[in-house]
């Protein structure tokens, strides 16, 4: 039975704006460029199962994960697609690494011991990851001399890619921004491993985008996630590639409160009536990854016109005043539908609105969505 019978509140993910989104980064690269769409965090709360799957039958010939655990986890739903693993893993995890063909990017000496210590003899491929700048992962870029001559020594180990991560991808293609400096240090990196066929990889969504628009081509592999999953970066240029929103939020009013003026709402009364309002309750919370932080300050949809939480979000459940959307449109009563994050009637909430909500980015939003949210798929 499905799970959605059981429940009002469920995510709906359109994979076929999944396979669009996909489709539009992946132009912005010259005919075989690396394109390595990122599915950890659970594909950024939309079901990483399911996302990888579509962006294998898309044509996706690379896709990265963060966890030993998300890439076995994909293997074992029938995902064929080379894997790149950007988490860290220690000894106890190499034998998952290699049963399920795992592609580690390694950034540090540690990694690399571990690799030729437990590996078969069989030719392994890897990325190695320079820090530039971000100063998270990734060997000095003074190493890399010292790294070309123990491939040159290790023949089995082929170098698939090298890697490194912006700071701050929307500057990319400005002379002045911090990208530069750092992909000047990624070419002095690059410049040690010359005459061996490898990916450099370096743009997020938002740097493929900027750097696109800039210089009109891509100099580097590209790491798309937020844009993927139709966010739009932090870039002025990407509205004009029209990437969708993947992802809505719906719910449904499973009863009404009529309150006087005077009475108050949820834990510690933070929502007091001014007026005779009508207040719904709506089976999502902070459990579901509707955040406390919404509390008095989110907005959702009803009839297509917002109306705002009403005192603070519960674990299960939120209240939200109903009173001008009945005004407007007529009596609002049990089964009613919200709309958390996407459209409804020709308006829209997005992400974007809900992490300047809670002070945050849209990543933390769409990947704190919770598990026991079910996800429906478009296909």
């Amino acid at each position: 039975m499905s799970r959605r019978l059981h429940r009002q509140t469920y995510a709906e993910v359109d994979l076929l704006k999944l396979e669009r989104n996909f489709r539009a980064l992946r132009g912005l690269s010259p005919a075989g460029g690396f394109c390595c769409p990122m599915v950890k965090a659970n594909a950024y709360g939309h079901g990483d199962v399911e996302v990888a799957a579509r962006l294998e039958l898309s044509g996706a010939r690379h896709i990265g994960v963060g966890l030993v655990e998300e890439g076995v986890r994909l293997r074992e739903a029938g995902v064929k697609a080379p894997l790149l693993l950007f988490g860290a893993f220690e000894g106890p995890s190499l034998e998952a690494v290699l049963a399920n063909a795992l592609t580690p990017v390694i950034g540090d000496w540690d990694g690399l011991a571990l690799l030729e210590k437990s590996a078969s003899g069989d030719a392994f491929k890897l990325h190695l990851k320079f820090n530039t700048g971000m100063n998270r992962l990734g060997f000095g870029v003074d190493q890399a001399p010292r790294l070309r001559a123990w491939l040159d020594a290790r023949p089995r180990f082929r170098l698939e890619g090298v890697a490194t991560h912006l700071l701050r991808g929307e500057d990319a293609g400005f002379d002045d921004g911090d990208s530069r400096g750092q992909l000047e240090r990624f070419e002095e990196a690059l410049a040690a491993f010359r005459g061996l066929e490898f990916f450099p990889h370096a743009l997020n969504s938002s740097a493929a985008v900027a750097m696109h628009a800039r210089e009109g081509r891509l100099r580097y592999g590209m790491r798309p996630g937020l844009a993927l999953y139709g966010i739009t970066p932090a870039s002025r240029e990407a509205p004009k590639l029209g990437f969708e929103p993947v992802l809505s939020f719906r719910s449904r009013v499973v009863a009404t409160r009529r309150l006087r003026p005077g009475e108050k709402v949820s834990y510690d009364g933070l929502w007091t009536a001014k007026r005779p309002s009508l207040v719904g309750v709506v089976p999502v919370g902070y459990a579901d990854g509707f955040q406390r932080l919404f509390s008095n300050t989110g907005e959702v949809l009803c009839r297509g016109r917002r109306a705002r939480v009403a005192g603070a979000v519960c674990m299960d459940y939120f209240m939200v005043d109903l009173t001008d959307v009945e005004a407007a449109t007529g009596e609002v009563g049990n089964g009613e539908e919200i709309a958390l994050i996407g459209e409804q009637s020709g308006a829209e909430i997005g992400a974007v609105e809900l992490a300047r909500w809670a002070s945050t980015i849209p990543y933390e939003v769409l990947t704190r969505l919770s598990e026991r949210v079910p996800r429906h798929y478009v296909r």
